[in-house]
């Protein structure tokens, strides 16, 4: 059974749809929701005595 060039080109748009709103999703919506829940958690840097690195 193979894919005809149709199938393989809506299956290539279809994935990268998908590529675009899941990132869209995740960094637009997910990252800055998380980011506000933790507040200053997310901004330490354990182990390095809450300093930034050089």
């Amino acid at each position: 059974m193979t894919l005809s060039a149709i199938e393989y080109k809506v299956l290539g748009t279809g994935m990268a749809v998908a590529v675009l709103v899941d990132a869209t999703v995740v960094r637009g919506v997910l990252l800055p929701a998380a980011m506000s829940l933790l507040a200053e958690r997310a901004r330490a840097f354990p182990g390095r005595n809450g300093r930034p690195p050089r």
